[in-house]
């Protein structure tokens, strides 16, 4: 899910090319920070240190993604709720207003920014992850009309 950001205003000390930018290193760092979580989330529901049909999980959370169903959505990795804050304290220059100064409208930015990001890595993560469980590395699918493809 994409979602839009405020065009800053050029008129503070955050001129928009910068704040751009801070959006861009914090968006990053969500998206490793969801990937990060989505390879914990997989080693207990469909890794090493899960419990029964594996395939059966992945597969119901693949078709859960792609219905956009709630019931799957919200048992996959989320943020933290300080994330955004932490994201921008990391990245945000010296000279720029603190996170405790920063207006509703630019935190509400951060927030909307890391989210996405977050969202976006830990759901491709998890898409990988079971795909992997699905289609194992090294086994041969069938070509199309159910013939084996000769080994290259």
């Amino acid at each position: 899910m994409t979602r839009q950001r405020c065009t800053p205003s050029t008129a503070d000390i955050t001129t928009a090319g910068r704040w751009t930018r801070l959006l861009d290193d914090i968006a990053r760092t969500a998206h490793a920070d969801g990937v990060n979580a989505a390879e914990w989330w997989a080693q207990d529901t469909i890794g090493g240190r899960a419990h029964g049909a594996v395939a059966t999980t992945a597969r119901a959370v693949l078709d859960g993604i792609d219905a956009v169903d709630p019931k799957v959505l919200d048992t996959l990795p989320q943020p933290g709720h300080d994330s955004p804050e932490r994201a921008y304290r990391d990245h945000a220059d010296p000279d720029l207003p603190t996170w405790d100064s920063l207006d509703p409208r630019r935190r509400a930015d951060v927030t909307d920014t890391y989210h996405a990001g977050f969202d976006a890595g830990a759901h491709a993560q998890v898409c990988a992850a079971c795909t992997a469980v699905l289609e194992p590395a090294g086994r041969r699918r069938p070509a199309p009309g159910g013939a084996t493809p000769d080994p290259a």
